[in-house]
């Protein structure tokens, strides 16, 4: 009969091989995520600047909306009133 390895013993020493590869690159891990972090805390301020103007763009453009026919009438009649002398 032919001799086997121990399959526990061997399972057990690709964990081990495993584990040790995992905590020599865990250091770099723990790094990688604070930078990726920060970076979308960046993003998420910008984001969140940049619909805050939108929103002030948005208010404005409305307010302009309801405005704009009191502000072409009084330009007509300017206009005529200018025209009409």
């Amino acid at each position: 009969m032919l001799a086997r390895d121990d399959p526990a013993g061997s399972h057990e020493g690709a964990v081990n091989v495993l584990a040790g590869r995992s905590s020599g690159s865990q250091p770099d891990l723990v790094e990688l995520r604070e930078i990726a972090v920060q970076r979308l805390d960046k993003i998420e301020d910008t984001m969140t600047s940049v619909v805050k103007r939108l929103d002030t763009m948005n208010t404005q453009l409305w307010g302009l909306r309801d405005d704009f026919p009191e502000v072409v009438g009084d330009a007509m009649r300017r206009s005529k009133d200018q025209d009409g002398r």
